[in-house]
């Protein structure tokens, strides 16, 4: 079962900011973004262009790209979306989604505080051990508790 396009452009975007998180080439991440935003703004449509292999025709659209949103337009997954998956623990990507943490955030997170899931992240906070790092106050331990609430109302 592939993804439809609004799955495809999240999943360039995670891509982007998993690389970002790893401080990967920033040239690759930029690919990344630039493809989704392409994507996003593309309104033809997207199966016909897969199936005739025009997708290389749109602005940020090299072979690399168009082959990823070939494989998960059609079976829902890729290789290098499953690597660039892989580099980080399966939970990290998900603190993306807590509002006012981005890329860097997170890897700051990760690397001082060892958290690598919401509910590490929630504990931290709610120990007030996030505001012993620099750029965190009691304000933001608060907003990301916040924020976690949040995350998980959407998932359900």
């Amino acid at each position: 079962m592939g993804m439809d396009k609004a799955a495809i452009v999240r999943a360039l975007v995670e891509m982007a900011d998993i690389l970002e998180i790893v401080e990967a080439n920033p040239f690759q991440i930029m690919a990344y973004r630039n493809g989704a935003q392409t994507l996003e703004e593309y309104d033809g449509d997207l199966e016909a262009a897969v199936r005739e292999r025009t997708l290389t025709d749109l602005p940020g659209i090299g072979k690399g790209l168009s082959a990823i949103i070939s494989d998960l337009l059609t079976a829902g997954t890729n290789l290098e979306r499953d690597r660039v998956l892989g580099m980080v623990p399966k939970g990290l990507p998900e603190l993306l989604r807590v509002p006012r943490l981005g890329p860097k955030r997170v890897r700051r997170l990760h690397a001082e505080l060892g958290i690598d899931s919401l509910e590490t992240l929630e504990a931290a906070a709610r120990e007030q051990r996030l505001r012993a790092m620099k750029g965190f106050g009691a304000t933001t331990e608060e907003r990301i508790l916040r924020g976690i609430a949040w995350v998980r109302q959407k998932r359900s």
